[in-house]
């Protein structure tokens, strides 16, 4: 009997076949099912986290404020505060954002849909902010809160 090549009767795979290529499509829309929503979690916590650090440091600096300020008035100088645009201007100091978008974290009004604080003021005429009141509106899964630092 003759010795035949058994590489010539073997034919040669030129790609994958359709079963192939459907299991591959199958476990990618299978691990995408399973980290959209993980990434989508992860988003929405970091923008909480976010608000509510933006929301922590603004109450913070406004009473260090207030405190720097009552000390100067109590010691013969002058006030610190100014109004309440300029204390907002003080507080958007930095490169810090909204949790969404580009915007400054504190605005006249609170935003939920980009998670901005809100900060007004009232004045007793003497053209320093003495009522301070920060707002966080529920959004990113984070409680309303109203804090007012008089």
């Amino acid at each position: 009997m003759p010795i035949t090549n058994t590489t010539q009767n073997i034919k040669k795979s030129k790609g994958f076949t359709l079963i192939e290529l459907m299991i591959v499509i199958a476990i990618i829309g299978i691990l995408t099912a399973i980290a959209v929503p993980a990434y989508n979690g992860y988003i929405e916590s970091a923008r909480a986290a976010k608000m509510t650090s933006h929301f922590e440091e603004g109450v913070r600096l406004v009473r260090a404020e207030f405190a720097r300020h009552t000390a100067n008035i109590a010691t013969g100088g002058t006030g610190t505060i100014g109004d309440c645009a300029a204390l907002r201007t003080r507080l958007n100091e930095g490169d810090a954002t909204a949790p969404v978008g580009t915007g400054d974290p504190y605005a006249a009004t609170a935003d939920a849909d980009t998670g901005q604080i809100g900060v007004a003021c009232t004045d007793d005429g003497d053209g320093f902010a003495s009522n301070v009141i920060f707002t966080r509106l529920n959004a990113f899964n984070v409680a309303e809160s109203t804090i007012t630092i008089e």
